[in-house]
């Protein structure tokens, strides 16, 4: 059967009369499977960000609220998204797709080089752009591969994602054990390999729909992702500035908050014996820390 096997012939009308046109109808498998294992190893390396941000603190003395921002930063340009999308509708956008594992592989890669804050936030960001490149036409290279079993297309391309996410951690710990995090440069093999099958598969697959939306009809759909987007960001951006104020406010403003853990249990080591916690610290809350200054028989 072949081709024949997959296709069915439809007639469409034009000005001068019909001509053929060639419709997929059959999962073709050996193209939806390589885009889902790209996107499978894909994830994989922003999923290994998060594994890394205690080594970044050791290594580049990062405060805590620097290390939060790291993420929102990987995250940001996701904002980009909507355009990239409207952007393969009306052009295809397949080397975006087969692309973007090794842009991305070598951009968290570079992680292992960098020397401050800014230049992992440089490349995070990057990354970032790569991966809204990646997710935004991809989903449109499963449905036009998947015949009529768009669902079975798009179930095999969102779990591979969700696999990516329990991997990578894995990868990421077990790579900078073996290598340390100067060597974890090594894992961008992977995604070079990645790009390299999606281009001997994929080269010749349009990433684009037949029918073009226009960027007015789509604004009511921007505008439903961008308000609450816009209010998810707002909310981060203020709760990063309670954290960094929380410092501060400590510093001047003790009596309003417990006492830590820490130092209660440097002062009474006899409560932490054999692992155990006393409940009593808790009940007593900030009062417990607070007068072992003035009781001697706390000190």
């Amino acid at each position: 059967m072949g081709i024949i096997g997959r296709m069915s012939s439809q007639s469409v009308p034009t000005q001068s009369g019909s001509i053929p046109q060639i419709v997929e109808t059959e999962f073709q498998s050996e193209q939806v499977l390589p885009i889902a294992g790209a996107h499978f190893v894909h994830d994989i390396y922003t999923a290994t960000v998060a594994p890394l941000l205690p080594v970044l603190i050791e290594k580049l003395s990062l405060s805590l609220t620097q290390a939060g921002t790291l993420t929102a930063i990987l995250q940001l340009p996701a904002m980009l998204n909507p355009f990239i999308g409207y952007m393969a509708d009306k052009v295809s956008l397949r080397y975006f797709v087969i692309l973007a594992p090794a842009v991305t592989a070598t951009l968290i890669s570079a992680i292992s080089f960098a020397n401050s804050y800014w230049a992992v936030a440089i490349l995070l960001f990057m990354t970032g752009i790569s991966v809204a490149a990646f997710h935004a036409p991809s989903p449109a290279m499963i449905a036009r591969v998947a015949g009529r079993k768009v669902g079975l297309g798009m179930s095999l391309y969102m779990g591979a994602g969700e696999l990516s996410r329990t991997v990578g951690p894995l990868i990421a710990v077990w790579a900078v054990t073996l290598w340390t995090l100067d060597g974890f440069y090594r894992i961008v093999v992977l995604g070079w390999a990645t790009s390299l099958i999606l281009f001997w598969r994929l080269r010749k697959v349009p990433a684009r729909v037949e029918k073009p939306a226009s960027l007015r009809g789509a604004l009511p759909a921007i505008k439903q992702l961008f308000v609450p987007l816009t209010l998810y960001v707002a909310f981060q951006i203020g709760a990063l500035t309670c954290v960094r104020g929380l410092p501060q406010f400590r510093q001047h403003q003790p009596e309003h908050l417990p006492a830590d853990l820490h130092e209660v249990a440097r002062r009474q080591p006899d409560r932490f014996r054999g692992g155990a916690v006393d409940p009593g610290i808790c009940r007593r809350g900030r009062g417990a820390g607070r007068g072992d200054a003035q009781r001697p028989d706390r000190a």
